[in-house]
């Protein structure tokens, strides 16, 4: 279905017509049902055969086969292979895997001598060839998507860095170098005529902030603005008043958008953003219809998960004039495995600041029972006569009758 909207019908019957044939002439393929259904048939050739599948080539110059080569590289650990070529290996998932149409069959009518707890634990090789299934399809999707992106157009952000090289001159402090290394990867694709979708990962204190900052000062030495959006008002203003004091003193313009501002004071910022202050900070406020940008470039968005697909999407829409769709970058602190990341996140690039500045101590996450309590209290009593800071969430203020969660009052 993906090469046929991609490519049309013509370009499809002779795709299928070159499957087919390339299936009956390898070993054991003979005139198999793939050539009729295309992800079952493939899935069927990843999982029982151990050939190379010509489809599965790594070629920039053909992204539907592309997207086939790397999602199977994501799911199937042991494989070999390069050049145009993938080699799957059919021990990756279980010996002597069924079919699709064999596993369906068979989880819907288990045959006499099936072993139940196989079936009931979801490990019998017919249920990890429905898992196999699904999770090809996902990562379909996400590498169609990703590649599909690339086929957009982008304002090419190629200024040389003056404007950066000024910022880090006026820290107090210098750059990691896992900062330096997610700068070079950040500068290098806003310089690319198509749109970058990058998920900038890094711990509480790594240095998020300042790289940030930094590809701003490439969209703005450019000519473009750039949009910062953070998910409460309290850490948009922490955004905001950072950013305001370091770039403000390089004569870059930085305006303040939420949606508790005053009505005066809204409609100036939404004046700001359209007649082109260099960078616009924010929360929602920013994705309002009402706010208009005349060249944004880039749009940074923090705390990512708790923003919707949507509400993401409509920072990237502000482009310009609709032609040119802004780089963006989004961040996050939280953890996120490797292998969730290429599944979950494969329409992404990905970078890790996986350094902390010198003198940062490391943030330690503890979970506590409920039934030590009162030596988390004697804990935050300590430290708060020591002078420090501490602060306690709760789920609720007062009790609800539709959670059990305990309340703040009580």
């Amino acid at each position: 279905a993906a090469y046929l909207a991609h490519h049309g019908v013509d370009a499809t019957e002779t795709w299928l017509t070159g499957l087919k044939a390339n299936l009956a002439r390898k070993p054991g393929g003979g005139d198999r049902d793939g050539a009729k259904d295309i992800l079952g048939g493939i899935c069927d050739i990843a999982v029982a055969n151990s050939y190379y599948v010509g489809l599965m080539r790594s070629n920039e110059k053909e992204p539907e086969q592309k997207a086939w080569g790397e999602a199977i590289k994501v799911l199937l650990p042991t494989f070999e292979g390069g050049g145009t070529h993938v080699n799957i290996s059919g021990a990756a998932l279980a010996k002597n895997a069924p079919n699709k149409a064999e596993a369906v069959q068979l989880l819907h009518a288990p045959p006499p001598g099936v072993p139940e707890a196989a079936l009931q634990a979801r490990e019998h090789p017919a249920w990890r060839r429905i898992k196999f299934d699904e999770v090809l399809a996902q990562q379909l999707s996400l590498r169609r998507a990703y590649l599909a992106r690339r086929e957009k157009g982008a304002p090419q952000l190629t200024a040389p860095g003056a404007l950066g090289q000024q910022l880090i001159a006026r820290l107090p402090f210098a750059l990691t170098g896992a900062q330096r290394r997610v700068v070079d990867e950040i500068a290098q694709d806003l310089r690319q005529p198509y749109p970058m979708q990058r998920l900038l990962q890094g711990d509480v204190g790594s240095g998020k902030t300042i790289v940030a900052a930094l590809a701003a000062c490439q969209a703005i030495e450019s000519g473009y603005q750039a949009a910062f959006m953070a998910p409460t008002e309290i850490l948009a203003e922490q955004h905001y008043l950072k950013l305001k004091a370091w770039l403000e003193p390089l004569g870059v313009s930085v305006a303040w958008l939420t949606g508790s501002l005053k009505s005066a004071a809204k409609r100036a910022a939404q004046e700001q953003a359209a007649q082109g202050a260099q960078l616009v900070v924010g929360t929602h406020a920013l994705i309002q219809e009402s706010v208009d940008f005349v060249r944004l470039g880039l749009a940074i968005v923090d705390e990512q998960h708790r923003f919707g697909v949507q509400q993401r999407l409509a920072l990237r829409q502000k482009g310009i004039d609709g032609r040119l769709c802004p780089h963006q970058l989004i961040m996050t602190a939280t953890p996120i495995p490797r292998t969730l990341a290429m599944s979950a996140y494969a329409d992404l690039d990905t970078s890790i600041l996986d350094e902390l500045p010198p003198g940062r101590t490391p943030v330690n996450t503890l979970v506590i029972a409920d039934s030590r309590r009162l030596e988390v209290v004697e804990r935050v009593r300590l430290a708060c006569r020591e002078g420090r800071q501490a602060y306690w969430v709760c789920t609720l203020i007062e009790e609800s009758e539709e959670l059990t969660c305990q309340a703040a009052e009580t």
